[in-house]
């Protein structure tokens, strides 16, 4: 093999590495970096970060060591493990690179290091503690003729701070604006898909839209592309949202394609819980389920900080559907400490549970617990549109006729909407199915008869068959209270078969009892 080592190059590595105390470092070194590099034109990420690792370790046999080489190597390293999905190994060579590069006094290498610390396509700020402070100090050390650096530092500034959007957005949108103006594909698709998230929510819907295409395209021209798979899958969600369900599967194969034949743990993990969460929205419970466990395997593998969260919400929406609400309150009361992650979402959910197993002062305590500022406490952010449905629907199982026109008017701000939460997608139905129940609370049997005929054809259009069958079961009574017992009847017929198709036994219980009592 001497006039081509590629075929031997990772062999020849692993010998050199564990010769290296009585052999040649420097070829130890040259043979782990090259095939290193042999690994990543081959998509072999996991085996890159070996061999990358290999080089490093080379180091300590070194009589004397480049800094400015160790530095560039932890930072191949670090990219290698980030692409390969190995979170901890990841933060660890970036944490090792900022060091050098400060000892260097490199601002070019400072920014790198500090742009590797913070990924971006872990839709968290769950990053290093000092992760802020050294972004900060990087873009300071940056001047203002490089654009493609401010730009990615920038970006994850708005990343850190997208709680606050006042903070977040112009922040977000300079680096969109610096990122467009240097034309580096890398940087349009790190700051597009950043903006994207920082302004998702019921109200951008339509510049969502509008930025999809371009961050696509700057997708396409780039070697990793989470970033803008992500944001399809986002979109897609986006399109479920708004009652599309040709845009979701549009935008959905849009993502696929653009994965292609090697996908990234990342993206494939992505994939996977957006498939088992429309798998849950159309009630295939076994494949949803299958699903879920599918991506919890490969989410702890990544140890991606949502994981086990998306895994267990669409555990939950399942036990739900299902008619286990005990096992969804035991998996979610605990996490209602948590600062960070869906709370508000978790907490609404615990309390349907509660009320469906009849602890009414149980679930009036979740209710309350959300309402105390009015319900502004749920931000209107990507999680807003799950959130509210599942609080509102909360009030009126509780018949919180009290708490019922406040949510009123808040559902009425994205009249035509469904509530669901991406990306696990944990869906509960379209916003207006929650306004005919609480009209049905405060008694105003017309406006509710007819908003619920409107969420049911909605929730048809969307394939959504548990949320069609518990929506027919809750107008029922409705509509025999208005004297119209043929169309009474004829949903709760409907409920019935539905719910037993699918296998949704305390629906299919309810609406039997209803049923003998017709």
């Amino acid at each position: 093999h001497a006039g081509a080592l590629e075929p031997v190059l990772s062999e020849l590595a692993h010998h050199h590495h564990y010769a290296i105390a009585v052999g040649d470092p420097e070829q130890a070194f040259d043979h782990a970096l090259r095939a290193a590099r042999e690994a990543e034109r081959l998509f072999a990420w996991e085996q890159a970060a070996v061999h990358y690792e290999q080089a490093v370790s080379a180091f300590e046999h070194f009589e004397v060591v480049d800094p400015h080489l160790r530095v560039q190597t932890l930072l191949a390293l670090g990219e290698a493990h980030r692409v390969s999905g190995n979170r901890a190994r990841r933060i660890e060579a970036f944490s090792q690179a900022v060091d050098g590069a400060r000892a260097l006094e490199s601002p070019e290498l400072f920014a790198r290091s500090a742009i590797g610390l913070c990924d971006v396509s872990e839709w968290s700020a769950r990053v290093p503690e000092r992760a802020p402070e050294i972004l900060e100090e990087a873009l300071a050390s940056v001047g203002p003729e490089d654009l493609v650096t401010r730009a990615r530092l920038m970006t994850r500034l708005g990343y850190l701070a997208v709680r606050d959007r006042s903070r977040a957005e112009p922040l977000g949108r300079e680096a969109v604006a610096l990122a467009r103006k240097s034309d580096d594909p890398v940087a349009l698709q790190e700051t597009l898909y950043i903006l994207h998230y920082i302004i998702s929510g019921p109200d951008s819907l339509d510049e969502r839209g509008r930025l999809i295409g371009e961050l696509r395209r700057a997708g396409e021209a780039c070697a990793h592309r989470d970033a803008a798979v992500i944001a399809l899958l986002d979109v897609a969600c986006d399109g479920l949202m708004q009652g599309d369900p040709e845009k979701a599967r549009i935008h959905r194969h849009f993502a696929a394609e653009l994965v292609g034949r090697n996908p990234s743990p990342t993206a494939l993990w992505h994939l996977r819980v957006w498939d088992a969460g429309l798998a849950l929205l159309e009630g295939r419970f076994a494949e949803a389920e299958q699903g879920a466990r599918d991506a919890l395997l490969l989410g702890r593998r990544l140890a991606h900080p949502f994981a086990l969260a998306c895994y267990t919400g669409q555990l939950c929406m399942l036990d739900r559907d299902r008619g286990r609400e005990r096992e969804v309150l035991e998996a979610l009361e605990p996490t209602l400490s948590s600062e960070s992650g869906a709370t508000h979402w978790s907490r609404a959910v615990a309390g349907r549970a509660a009320a469906a197993l009849g602890d009414l002062t149980r679930a009036r305590s979740h209710l309350d617990d959300l309402a105390r500022s009015g319900f502004e406490d749920i931000a209107r952010t990507i999680r807003w549109n799950g959130t509210i449905t599942e609080t509102a629907m909360l009030a009126a199982e509780l018949a919180a006729a009290d708490h019922a026109k406040p949510l009123i008017e808040m559902l009425e701000s994205a009249p035509e909407q469904h509530g669901l939460l991406p990306m696990p997608i944990n869906y509960a139905g379209p916003l207006v199915r929650c306004r005919a129940a609480l009209w049905s609370v405060l008694g105003v049997a017309d406006e509710a008869a007819a908003l619920y005929l409107e969420a049911l054809e909605a929730a048809s259009r969307l394939g959504a068959r548990p949320i069609v069958a518990r929506i027919q079961l809750e107008a029922t009574p409705l509509f025999l209270r208005k004297g119209d017992t043929p169309t009474a009847r004829e949903l709760l017929r409907e409920s019935e078969a539905l719910s037993r198709a699918l296998g949704m036994p305390r629906v299919l219980e309810q609406a039997s009892e209803l049923g003998r009592r017709l």
